[in-house]
């Protein structure tokens, strides 16, 4: 009896060993294999809004931007609402209005639906805004050895065109170069 005892307190110590650790979201990590974590992302996204601020911020009459998908040109599975809400966050600190023109078909299906006389009060068309410029995000990476090690290189890429004439009025990066501690493992080509 005394030594299921022990083997119980033996096994409940191991189960509260094992378990899942809360960690620190301030406290910043870099992947193994060299990914793009999330704070890398929101940093990112924050420097870059506040580097294309300064050049799109001229003139006293308010600009409009759309932000279009952010493309993923890597191998990895990177989480691109993350950049995304990031970046549109930092453009709105900046006092850089943004458009989600994805959301314009739901937007117009809820105009017509209150116009119907069903809902409470109506909402009244011809108020959307247009955008003036578009914003273009995509990352890429570049896999290289380097004296026998594996070097992971990411860009993600800030493009900022104007929607009347496509010229671009703004071009920024931010670059991310790791060497995994997975040299074997992770990433693979």
């Amino acid at each position: 009896m005394k030594s299921i005892g022990i083997l119980m307190s033996l096994v409940m110590v191991v189960s509260c060993s094992t378990a899942t650790k809360r960690l620190d979201t301030k406290t910043e990590f870099l992947s193994d294999s060299g990914e793009l974590t999330r704070q890398e992302l929101e940093n990112a996204a924050a420097s870059l809004a506040q580097k294309v601020s300064g050049t799109l911020k001229k003139g006293e009459e308010t600009k409009y931007f759309a932000l279009l998908p952010v493309r993923n040109k890597t191998s990895e599975i990177i989480p691109l609402d993350i950049f995304a809400d990031s970046l549109v966050a930092g453009l709105l600190k900046a006092g850089l209005p943004t458009i989600r023109v994805e959301d314009r078909e739901r937007a117009m299906q809820e105009m017509e639906f209150s116009q119907t006389g069903l809902t409470e009060k109506e909402l009244q068309s011809g108020k959307m805004k247009t955008p003036d410029y578009f914003i273009e995000a995509v990352i890429d990476e570049n896999i290289f050895r380097s004296d026998g090690d594996r070097i992971v290189e990411q860009t993600i890429r800030l493009e900022v065109r104007s929607v009347e004439t496509q010229v671009v009025v703004a071009s920024e990066k931010e670059v991310f170069r790791k060497m995994p501690a997975l040299q074997k493992g992770g990433l693979d080509w």
